[in-house]
Formats: C-alpha cells, structure tokens, sequence
C-alpha cells in the first residue's frame, strides 16, 4: 500500500530509520541517522519532520498519549571499558513529544558480557504494552515485570518455578550498533533464557518459553494480575522456513504474524497463519 521512509537526508527521507510507532491517526518514525522524527498520516503522506538529539533507543512506543523510550545506558556508563560479565542498566524514559527533554522513570538491570568496548546480552528481552502498563522481559530466568507507567513503579512479577534447560550453544545477542569480529565472541552461558518471547492476548499474557516437546513450544497463559491460568504446547507448521518468535505478534481474532527465512535462499518474509483451538 505504501513504503515510508525514503533513503536519503532531505524531506521524508532517512539513512537510518530505528523504531516507529503510532499516536491517534499518525505515524512517527524516529530516524537514527540523522536524527529527526518524521511525521506520517495513517495513509503513509508525508505530513512533516523535526530534528532531535541524537541518541540511542532499543525501544519507542507511545503508550496512554506518553512517549517512552529505552535507553541502553553501557555506552554513557563506566561498563564500557570493562571486561566481563556484569549488570548494567537499561533506562525507561518519558520523552517529550519533540525529543527534546526526557525523564527517567525507572532502572531496569540487564545482564551483558562486555570485551573491547562491545557486549553481548545475556537475557531475554522484550517489552510489550497494555493500557497504561509496560511489560518488561529482561532477564535470563522465569520472570515478566508488569510496570505501571501511571506511577513509575513495578507493579507486579510474574514467575512460577521452572525447570531450567542446559544450554547447546551460544544465545547471545550482540549490540546491533556494535558490529564485533567473527572472533571476538562471549562464554558460553550454562542455560537456556527460559523465556524466549511475551505477548498480550485477549486481556492475557502469553509466554513463550524455551521448553519444546516433539517440536512443539510450551506457552503458559496469565492473567493480567500475575495469575497462572493454563498452559499449552502450539505447533508450528512443517515447512522449509525458519522462524524466530522474537518481534513476532498475535492477534485477539488468532493471527499469528513473525518473521520467517527461508533455509534455501535465505529469503526474507512474514508468515501470517491461524492458531486452531484444539
């Protein structure tokens, strides 16, 4: 229906698009390089942009009329010339509409290995909204932080106990403003995240976690006060794509959309199918 942004500097036009996201009947998108945000109508016509600071978000989201953003804060922190493994944070931030003032509203602690001024995180790691709350996946073990946006604070954790699965090789994710050589890579961590994905579904969480049986995923459902409801194991269909769960999404009507490649070709696609109840 339409492509936005175009590649270039000039009017609607960016080298580096980083995130996007919608706010009543428009489209923002927040250019990295160089840094603007441009503004788009729900059609894709280029509507107007704005120079902001330059900066570095792993997530925007406009969430009950409020602009958050996430901030990796390793590379304005002391960890950067470290080596190890160590406990950094991410920052949540409330940002103004033009990008200009931001204010922290909490600390979220981050696993990473760091080497030569690169890292790798060692934990899951998503965020999703519901109403006026953020949930927060952003540690290697069984747990989801429910955040209310209203008053800054966690409001609840979700955990049960679970067995953990030995690790078969590395998880690790890098920094992806950080290119690393091929033989720079970090130890390898004992265990599995034991969470791989979260998703709001019809007023219930669901989360994806690392156990399988016969090539199915184990799913547990809560409610959205942190209470277990059910689980049940989803299959995928047996084709020559592979998928990753990671920014994959979920309907209220049963459509499952994420991103597949094709083992073949390498060709990129998304897959868009049908959760049966069984």
């Amino acid at each position: 229906m339409f492509k936005i942004p175009k590649k270039g500097e000039g009017p609607g036009e960016c080298k580096r698009p980083d995130y996007y996201y919608f706010n009543g009947e428009r489209i923002y998108v927040y250019s990295w390089i160089p840094p603007k945000i441009l503004e788009y109508d729900i059609h894709g016509k280029y509507i107007k942009e704005q120079k902001v600071p330059s900066s570095t978000f792993v997530y925007i989201e406009c969430i009950d009329n409020r602009i958050f953003g996430i901030r990796d804060e390793i590379r304005y922190s002391k960890f950067i010339h470290k080596q190890g493994i160590f406990e950094t944070t991410y920052t949540l931030y409330e940002i103004s509409p033009d990008f200009r003032k931001k204010e922290k509203i909490l600390d979220i602690p981050v696993e990473h290995y760091i080497k030569k001024a690169h890292w790798w995180r060692r934990t899951g790691f998503a965020f999703v909204p519901y109403k006026h709350y953020l949930f927060s996946l952003h540690t290697a073990e069984y747990q989801v932080d429910k955040i209310n946006l209203r008053s800054g604070r966690i409001e609840k954790v979700f955990k049960r106990p679970y067995e953990r699965i030995k690790s078969e090789k590395r998880g690790s994710v890098q920094d992806i403003y950080n290119p690393v050589p091929k033989n720079l890579l970090p130890p390898l961590a004992d265990y599995k995240w034991d969470i791989n994905w979260i998703q709001i579904v019809k007023d219930t969480l669901w989360v994806f976690t690392s156990t399988t049986k016969e090539k199915m995923r184990l799913i547990d459902v809560f409610d959205m006060e942190g209470n277990y409801i059910d689980y049940f194991y989803l299959q995928f269909p047996e084709n020559n794509e592979d998928r990753g769960l990671t920014n994959s999404m979920i309907t209220d009507e049963g459509f499952f959309y994420f991103r597949e490649e094709n083992k073949d070709t390498g060709f990129l696609s998304i897959g868009k199918y049908k959760i049966k109840d069984d």
